[in-house]
């Protein structure tokens, strides 16, 4: 081919060059051409070139937004954290009663917590419950324990339940006499200097409470015994009592 001055080029006459400018010269813009199209002919369009996309950036956003508010959005205050050993009860009405009872101690719904972990066993064959256990008794996570007298007997041995003689007298004189859980502790060689052997109030009996009667799965006695661990900050600041006197169905009292 010859340009316009007869010089030989190296390009045919049919190069792809000379194709896309006449392709442009002839083609509408994108504005032109939507204008054009009629209602339904936009949609279709619409969703051949731009859904898809559209759809992706949504769901981008969503997700990065989600996450922002999962980060940002207030946590709960945690008012107690509870263990129930070797649960037989309906977890999900035993924590929604403790959800309500959040509010009976003068916090909002969304605002504080009371959490009910019934996923240990006091089992000695539980290896890793028991490790459990003891973290969260040495960290200070763990407020109240609840389990049967077999479980809760070697914690009493280690001196790290309290003993209810010290609790409010509102919770104490609420505590029937048939319902109290009493612990012999024996001193062995390795107790503090000055411990004598004798009858210590570590407890309450939960067979005939009524939320107990309430969420059980059985007919049979529970055998459930209410204990407060001395190294819980819910037993520090007093929460534990808030969350007895719920259970017990007692008026709350201001700490």
């Amino acid at each position: 081919m010859q340009d316009l001055n007869g010089k030989q080029t190296a390009l045919e006459d049919d190069a792809e060059i000379y194709k896309r400018g006449a392709d442009r010269a002839d083609s509408k813009t994108e504005k032109e051409t939507w204008k054009e199209l009629s209602a339904k002919g936009k949609w279709s369009y619409f969703c051949s070139y731009y859904l898809l996309k559209v759809l992706l950036i949504l769901a981008v956003l969503g997700l990065i937004a989600y996450g922002l508010y999962s980060a940002l959005k207030p946590k709960p205050e945690d008012v107690c954290y509870i263990v129930v050993l070797d649960n037989t009860l309906d977890a999900v009405a035993l924590q929604e009663f403790f959800d309500d009872a959040v509010e009976e101690m003068g916090y909002k719904r969304d605002k504080a917590l009371i959490y009910c972990d019934t996923r240990l066993s006091g089992s000695q064959n539980s290896i890793n419950d028991m490790s459990t256990l003891s973290t969260y008794i040495v960290a200070g996570d763990l407020d109240i324990m609840i389990g049967d007298d077999k479980s809760l007997r070697r914690y009493a041995e280690n001196g790290i339940l309290v003993d209810f003689d010290t609790v409010p007298d509102d919770i104490k004189n609420a505590i029937a006499e048939e319902d109290r859980y009493i612990y012999h502790y024996v001193p062995d060689k390795d107790s503090p200097e000055g411990e004598t052997e004798r009858d210590v109030f570590l407890g309450i009996c939960l067979d005939s409470n009524r939320v107990i009667q309430d969420v059980k799965f059985t007919t049979g006695e529970t055998g459930y015994i209410l204990t407060i661990v001395k190294t819980g900050e819910a037993y520090k600041n007093g929460n534990v009592y808030g969350v007895i006197r719920a259970l017990l169905g007692i008026p709350q009292v201001k700490e």
